[in-house]
């Protein structure tokens, strides 16, 4: 059954990547070399400069590692804008529940946007394994979980000022377009946590099938959230 289930699915396999200095190399480092300096900064550089950030080390890997002891599936949605991740359990019935992750670390603080939005502990996957409903689908949001391949279209606006923009709302829907299908589902149950619930709302607005919205500490209101807290 499970083969059958996202046929088109793209299993994201790449393992964790990590620069390491050998302490023995710098040993006995007292008398400056310039030869071994010079070496050392370009090895440095290199390290400062590869992009282990979208390897998604912990992010991803605390993801899988839900998933996998829970029974759900890694897939991957093309929507032609933003390639989307998401975890899904095959079942029977007719409705789909929708998990849509929050904003993510779209910050580091008030005024530094995150160079990758991804969660470092996905909350709405965990509910989602928990949650009794026959076919479910956590659904990640674009630039979330998404390796080098995959890093299409990826603007930080997109986690940050434009997160809830139209373009975010179509590639959601399009994801669950193809999930619908694939797992033959007819309505929808979305559940949004956090920027999620926002979205929740904007994707019900939208459609034609959303049997009932659920939100989790959502932002509804994220003009006056933001005001509040004094952030963007």
């Amino acid at each position: 059954m499970e083969k059958d289930v996202f046929s088109r699915e793209t299993t994201f396999r790449n393992g964790s990547r990590r620069s390491a200095v050998d302490r023995s190399s710098t040993a006995g480092c007292g008398r400056t070399n310039p030869v071994r300096l010079l070496a050392l900064i370009l090895l440095f550089s290199l390290c400062g400069c590869a992009p282990l950030k979208r390897a998604i080390v912990g992010g991803r890997s605390t993801a899988r590692a839900i998933a996998a002891q829970n029974g759900l599936t890694e897939v991957s949605f093309d929507t032609g804008y933003f390639v989307l991740t998401g975890f899904a359990r095959p079942g029977s019935g007719d409705i789909l529940t929708v998990y849509l992750e929050g904003d993510g670390k779209s910050w580091l603080t008030r005024n530094t946007p995150s160079d990758d939005p991804t969660p470092d502990d996905p909350l709405p996957l965990r509910l989602a394994v928990r949650d009794p409903a026959e076919k479910a689908l956590y659904l990640a949001r674009p630039c979330q979980f998404t390796d080098d391949a995959t890093w299409r279209d990826c603007e930080t606006k997109f986690w940050t000022f434009a997160r809830y923009s139209p373009e975010i709302v179509a590639a959601l829907s399009a994801a669950i377009d193809t999930a619908k299908e694939e797992l033959l589902a007819a309505d929808v149950r979305l559940v949004g946590y956090s920027g999620g619930g926002a979205l929740a709302v904007l994707l019900a607005a939208a459609r034609d099938d959303v049997v009932q919205i659920v939100t989790v500490a959502g932002n509804l209101d994220h003009e006056a959230w933001t005001k509040h807290h004094k952030v963007s």
